[in-house]
């Protein structure tokens, strides 16, 4: 019998629960391979990240390569986003704020990463990415990118709907888990700086506005006492 729940779209609750999740583990998630980010541990952490969404939407059963690819979508999605909030179309117009979705992933990753800002192809360095091989897993040389990574832009290119987005997909095993969440500290993302600039341009609006009206007051005013001169 087919599993019905791959056509089922996600919910935002899962969404949200598959990113919080993600946050929680990345330490391991997205670290190098070694013992304290193995395999085996790569993988129990999926199957945790994949039975809270499913204790979120009961109606709809998931399994890991489905919350994985869900992951590797909401990544693209951001990316997409964030590249039409930095390319805006003709017309103007006021931002929308990001999706919350976006937002999380920036935190992710956070707010300076390649992935978004300035590396042609946007495939995120640093992330270990694993596959039934003999057991044996593959490395990328370069670390995670940080905030204060320097790195090398090039001309940007939107994202493509099919571009892949690199993520630990590792070998069934049934061994339990035992690192503890990783305690994350929420930094100043992208997001909140585009909002700030965003705000400073509204009050700068303002302020020419009033400016504006100032001088029209000034104007009727001169016209009044030409008026007046006039009639004397």
């Amino acid at each position: 019998m087919a599993d019905n729940s791959r056509s089922v779209p996600f919910t935002h609750s899962e969404n949200l629960a598959i990113l919080e999740e993600f946050n929680s583990y990345k330490g391991i998630l997205l670290g190098k391979f070694n013992e304290e980010c193995s395999n085996k541990k790569k993988h129990e952490v999926w199957r945790k990240i994949t039975d809270s969404v499913n204790s979120v939407n009961p109606s709809a059963v998931r399994d890991i390569s489905a919350v994985q690819k869900r992951f590797k979508n909401m990544v693209q999605e951001a990316k997409k986003e964030l590249y039409k909030r930095k390319n805006p179309g003709t017309g103007g117009g006021a931002l929308k704020k990001l999706k919350v979705t976006t937002e999380m992933v920036i935190e992710i990753y956070g707010g300076e990463s390649p992935l978004f800002w300035g590396v042609k192809g946007g495939k995120e360095s640093g992330v270990a990415n694993s596959s039934p091989n003999n057991g044996e897993t593959v490395e990328d040389a370069a670390p995670l990118p940080t905030a204060q990574s320097t790195v090398t832009t090039t001309e940007e290119e939107e994202p493509a709907d099919e571009e892949e987005i690199t993520v630990s997909l590792v070998p069934e095993v049934s061994q339990a888990v035992t690192a503890a969440p990783i305690t994350t500290t929420r930094n100043p993302t992208m997001a909140m700086v585009l909002e700030k600039q965003y705000n400073n341009l509204n009050l700068e609006e303002k302020k020419l506005l009033l400016e504006i009206e100032v001088l029209q007051l000034q104007k009727q005013r001169l016209q009044l006492k030409l008026k007046r001169q006039m009639e004397e």
